[in-house]
């Protein structure tokens, strides 16, 4: 992996990210309203570290660049078809929580978007633990459903909840308390069989643990509350991490499932923005008791 820096004003706090098929373009997005776009060179069998990057802000409705603050804070970016970097994409916001339906040229995300319907209670969502994950379904019978999963939002028995959007119908479902304890899902992606990766990270006193959880799709579509199974566990003291908040995957030549992870620096010289990248062997599968 790498920490990535830049001279430009536009780099920083960056939240998510979308890779193409074959994980060598990237588009990222940060949560002061902006993008960035890189491509990713593996010719001498391993990650390179990236040279430059396409860089600008993420437009309003009527084309113009996002003033306020509470609508810049960008999560999330998930590709409507894996296959298909240079079309649509969807962009989550938290604080004015929306999902935005985008268009990434080799130009980089310069168009002007139009948001989907949500379910009313993202809107009484509080301003910083809002639409924090999301993913689009790539395989299994439920292909093509999104899941988006709010930071903090807990039900009456403490689960978190989130959403999933189906041709047009609305599914609530809620991840229960003692896998996560304490700590807060920051991003989702779905690997080719249609099963979800969460990212998950906590704070305590100056240490900072991320983790990264398999769920089944099938247990997304249950009724009960879902758990999944832990697959990767880190802290900043023993290991090089940091605020992890994006997460994306692709397979490789080898048949491999490479994850790729980001931090988000937030504008602070104590923290950075890493982009680390992990090999899962082909065939690989999650032990489950």
């Amino acid at each position: 992996g790498f920490s990535l820096s830049s001279s430009s004003p536009y780099w920083g706090g960056l939240s998510g990210m979308a890779l193409s098929k074959k994980g060598k373009k990237l588009a990222l997005v940060s949560d002061a309203g902006f993008w960035a776009m890189l491509n990713l060179d593996y010719a001498s069998k391993h990650l390179k570290a990236p040279k430059e990057a396409l860089v600008g802000p993420l437009l309003s409705s009527k084309g113009q660049p996002l003033k306020r603050g509470r609508d810049r804070d960008a999560e999330a970016i998930t590709l409507l078809k894996s296959d298909k970097f240079f079309g649509k994409a969807l962009i989550s916001f938290e604080d004015n929580h929306r999902i935005g339906r985008f268009s990434i040229s080799k130009n980089g995300i310069n168009s002007a978007p139009s948001y989907l319907r949500l379910p009313s209670i993202t809107r009484r969502l509080r301003g910083n633990a809002g639409l924090e994950a999301m993913a689009i379904l790539r395989g299994g019978k439920n292909k093509g459903a999104l899941v988006a999963i709010a930071q903090s939002k807990k039900d009456k028995n403490r689960n978190f909840i989130g959403w999933i959007v189906k041709k047009g119908k609305i599914k609530k479902i809620r991840f229960t308390p003692p896998p996560l304890d304490k700590y807060r899902i920051t991003d989702a992606v779905s690997l080719a069989n249609g099963d979800l990766l969460l990212l998950e990270r906590r704070y305590k006193f100056l240490t900072v643990n991320i983790r990264v959880r398999y769920v089944k799709q099938s247990e997304l579509f249950s009724k009960r509350p879902i758990r999944g199974r832990v697959v990767l566990e880190a802290n900043n003291h023993d290991h090089v991490v940091d605020n992890m908040e994006g997460i994306s995957a692709h397979t490789n030549k080898k048949g491999e499932t490479i994850i790729t992870l980001l931090s988000d620096d937030n504008f602070n010289g104590f923290q950075q923005t890493l982009l680390m990248q992990f090999a899962l062997p082909k065939n690989w599968k999650v032990a489950w008791r």
